[in-house]
């Protein structure tokens, strides 16, 4: 009798658990891992400028096994299970649009062991059911998470857990259990640049090393010994930056903590990345997938230690203008501005020289002297006059007094370019570029164009709700064209526009 009851106390416990949480535990590394004839499959694939696509390139080979794509059907999805882990960064401090969003690793480390573990938003009452907003650094957590990638179609996503998960036998979200706090996050795995890229991601043309690389997604690693080779801003704030190895490849630097993000999503609007040149001891973070393969995001603000300082150039600015004039004539000079300040902290260290580097027709480049103009950071050079159509390629360089060097742009096949033309400036004059960013040669100047309105505000009827914002950086659109060819029409930004009616010839200043 007593053997009876003891089973039937066992049975009842098991039962109780399994309706607890009836997922099977799972340790990261099952679900992250690949299979290696996979991975070698999709770094064969690949060729110089592939789509990574579907149909050149099918996603699902670096795809974790439990996240399924039935052959007959477009729906994806993924299996539930129970995983354990230790949480690397507080929620709060990584953005990922409106979510929570951490990541975990197995606390044996090594590779496959990390994972990202997300929820859809930040308010819902099913999110704060599972308790993902209380997560901190070094908590050994018990979760359950449904396998899926992100984004669903791309070679270049990751695997990450989707935690809101309700129990099917109650219908209640399963919380997260804390079952241990460390005192701090696992110590990185060291490991190189190119175990992720061959060649230089920033420019394109490389190779993704998924047979390499994809061990390594979402584990908390440390890079040693690299340098940022270029960086690139945008109106919002947010930079994307790039580190290179002493063999020229080159990966990006994501920008998912807001530690190391500028702009609005950031902790300080101000942030910047360090300038073009400067050297670091070593970059720490977890890999993320990104639209050129592997990335690097540093979490907390230690995980980057500079070794050199380079001085920052900066060409972005309205006031002085940068380039005068704007679109300068066969007997024009034109005179270059760079703001250039010095980034080492030793007070003694100033910058020492700046010169510009100008090629007329792709040909060799020719160095200038630039000298400052205004205060300690605003310098300048003058550009002789060229003949009329040609066109001028020119980036900047700048050494301090400790000989620490910076190039912008850091990629010279995305120098400053400007044609000299005598006559009239057209719209394509403004459009068209040479550049593989896509960057007009006109960007931050002032000019002046004309163009007959060929669509106003009232051809997009189902924006008229923007009016009631007008300081939103989503504006109503209106378009203007001067020709019937390629590079001939131009959106105008601002509400001064909304004026403007189709068929309208127009005169605008911007």
């Amino acid at each position: 009798m007593r053997l009876a009851f003891f089973t039937l106390l066992i049975l009842i416990s098991t039962i109780s658990i399994a309706q607890q949480n009836p997922f099977p535990l799972k340790s990261i590394q099952e679900i992250q891992w690949v299979h290696p004839d996979s991975l070698r499959k999709a770094d064969s694939l690949q060729a110089a400028g592939v789509a990574f696509n579907e149909a050149a390139f099918p996603h699902w080979l670096e795809d974790s096994r439990y996240w399924h794509v039935p052959p007959l059907s477009s729906a994806q999805y993924g299996d539930t299970f129970t995983v354990v882990g230790i949480v690397m960064n507080k929620p709060q401090m990584y953005a990922l649009g409106n979510r929570y969003v951490v990541f975990i690793q197995d606390t044996a480390g090594g590779p496959w062991s990390g994972i990202i573990v997300l929820a859809n938003d930040t308010t819902s009452s099913n999110t704060q059911a599972t308790g993902i907003q209380v997560l901190d650094t070094g908590m050994v957590v018990k979760l359950v998470g449904r396998v899926e990638e992100f984004p669903a179609s791309s070679s270049t996503g990751y695997t990450e857990l989707f935690t809101v998960i309700p129990d099917p036998q109650t219908g209640q979200i399963i919380p997260i259990e804390v079952i241990d706090w460390k005192p701090q996050r696992p110590d990185p795995v060291e490991v190189r640049v190119s175990d992720f890229v061959s060649g230089n991601a920033s420019t394109g043309g490389h190779k993704i090393n998924f047979s390499t690389g994809e061990q390594w997604e979402d584990v908390y690693v440390v890079i040693k010994n690299v340098s940022v080779v270029n960086r690139s801003g945008t109106v919002g704030g947010r930079w994307t930056w790039w580190i290179g190895d002493d063999s020229g490849n080159v990966m990006q630097v994501y920008d998912g903590s807001r530690y190391f993000r500028g702009g609005s999503g950031g902790f300080d609007p101000n942030w910047t990345p360090p300038p073009i040149g400067t050297k670091l001891e070593y970059i720490r973070g977890v890999i993320v997938g990104v639209a050129s393969g592997y990335a690097i995001t540093p979490l907390y603000p230690g995980d980057v230690k500079i070794l050199s300082y380079a001085p920052e150039i900066n060409h972005a600015f309205t006031t002085p203008q940068k380039r005068e004039p704007a679109k300068p004539t066969s007997t024009d000079p034109v005179k270059v501005r760079a703001i250039v300040k010095k980034t080492d902290p030793d007070p003694s260290v100033n910058v020492d020289t700046v010169k510009i580097l100008y090629s007329v027709n792709y040909g060799p480049f020719n160095e200038l002297l630039m000298s400052k103009i205004s205060g300690d950071t605003l310098w300048e050079g003058t550009i002789p006059a060229q003949p009329n159509g040609s066109l001028v390629r020119y980036f900047f360089k700048a050494v301090d007094s400790k000989g620490q060097s910076s190039q912008l742009p850091g990629d010279t096949s995305n120098a400053y370019f400007y044609f000299v033309k005598d006559g009239e400036l057209r719209i394509k004059d403004l459009q068209y570029t040479i550049l593989n960013n896509g960057n007009t040669g006109f960007w931050d100047l002032r000019v002046t164009v004309r163009g007959i309105v060929t669509a106003d505000t009232s051809d997009f009827p189902n924006e008229s709700s923007l009016l009631l914002n007008p300081g939103s950086k989503d504006q109503l659109r209106v378009y203007i064209q001067d020709d019937t060819s390629a590079w001939s029409g131009i959106r105008l930004y601002g509400t001064k526009s909304y004026v403007a009616k189709r068929g309208d010839s127009v005169e605008v200043i911007g």
